[in-house]
Formats: structure tokens, C-alpha cells, sequence
């Protein structure tokens, strides 16, 4: 289930953060940091590691607009 979707831009900034009630989501003081921590690891992380992760008891999804995503096949 999705707790909260958060969009960053590559100098660590949240440019859109929405979170729902259900789950387990920081509360509203300890926000700025979970984001910034959330941001580091998606700008830090190697392109060939896996775009999902484990940060504390949640799964994140990271994606990078500037990659290209090739198909190949039919």
C-alpha cells in the first residue's frame, strides 16, 4: 500500500510530498527530514543498483527522468 509519494529534484529538493493517513508515515515535524534522507539516497544511489530499496520499514521506488528506458525484442 502507498504511504506517501514525494518528488525530488536532483539538488535533494521536494518539489511535491503527499501523504495518506494509512501506513506508517512520519509525522508532520519529523517530515522535512525523512524527505531530505529519503532524497539522499535516491540522488547517491549507483545506476546499477535496483530502483526499488529498503529505507527503514519502507519500500521505495526510484526513477530517474533523464534515464532511458530501452526496449528491445518485438
Amino acid at each position: 500500500m502507498i504511504s506517501f509519494i514525494l518528488l525530488v529534484n536532483k539538488q535533494g529538493r521536494t518539489r511535491v510530498s503527499r501523504y495518506f493517513t494509512y501506513g506508517e508515515v512520519p509525522s508532520v515535524d519529523q517530515r522535512p527530514a525523512f524527505e531530505s534522507d529519503v532524497a539522499r539516497h535516491c540522488v547517491l544511489r549507483d545506476e546499477q543498483k535496483a530502483m526499488i530499496f529498503e529505507y527503514k520499514e519502507h519500500r521505495i521506488g526510484s526513477y530517474d527522468t533523464n534515464t532511458r528506458v530501452t526496449r528491445k525484442g518485438s
